[in-house]
């Protein structure tokens, strides 16, 4: 059974959203993932996307899942 969670929060023009699957999520200790995506100087969606997945890569072997990460920037248009 899943229960649903709403979180609300303030984003800014230019603020990322960066989802990803368990295959690559599994690949992180900790906190090292956000760690990794907050440090990365990565401005573009897709440079973004693919330095996550390929530092995932780096940190197995063999995936055993699916590997999957979607950024979405926010632009604000007035």
């Amino acid at each position: 059974e899943i229960t649903p969670s709403v979180t609300t929060r303030q984003v800014d023009d230019g603020d990322s959203f960066v989802f990803v699957t368990d295959g690559v999520y599994d690949c992180f200790d900790g906190d090292t993932l956000s760690a990794f995506i907050n440090n990365h100087s990565a401005k573009n969606p897709s440079v973004l996307a693919s330095a996550v997945l390929d530092e995932a890569l780096k940190r197995i072997k063999t995936p055993a899942d699916d590997m999957t990460v979607l950024v979405c920037k926010v632009i604000i248009a007035v």
